[in-house]
């Protein structure tokens, strides 16, 4: 089984995240922490830059189970010949949602220290789901 995930739509996800994001954040006295969240050209490289490290946090907590390839425009997810959910949507849908959590972690950590943390957990919810996923075939809770 293989999943390819591009780094557009991954950016895509991303910018649409902090988007609402920005507009949900406020600090003590209602005021919003962000005057605008925006992703241009400059920042697409960082994102693609953690969408790698994500591969690699995810290949090391399955003990390298999982293959990956990283190119400039996607990531592919290689599963043993013997893992046998060829079409498994389930599978490809928390992974995109850990993509994104993770790079949203990322960048929060960057910008945003204090968002970070709740981003953190995200990033282990939706990894634990993968894992669980891969190694028990259940849906994710």
């Amino acid at each position: 089984m293989k999943i390819t995930l591009s780094y557009s739509d991954l950016t895509k996800t991303v910018q649409r995240s902090l988007s609402i994001i920005g507009k949900r954040s406020t600090d003590a006295d209602g005021k919003l922490l962000f005057t605008d969240i925006t992703l241009g050209t400059l920042e697409e490289p960082i994102l693609t830059d953690f969408f790698r490290e994500a591969m690699v946090s995810l290949k090391t907590a399955t003990n390298s189970f999982l293959t990956a390839q990283v190119t400039d425009q996607y990531v592919t997810l290689t599963f043993p010949a013997n893992h046998k959910d060829e079409s498994d949507t389930t599978i490809q849908e928390a992974f995109r949602a850990y993509c994104v959590s993770y790079a949203l972690h990322s960048w929060f950590t960057i910008v945003a220290p204090r968002l970070a943390d709740k981003y953190a957990a995200d990033v282990n919810r939706h990894q634990s789901e993968i894992i669980r996923l891969i190694y028990h075939k259940e849906p994710p809770k």
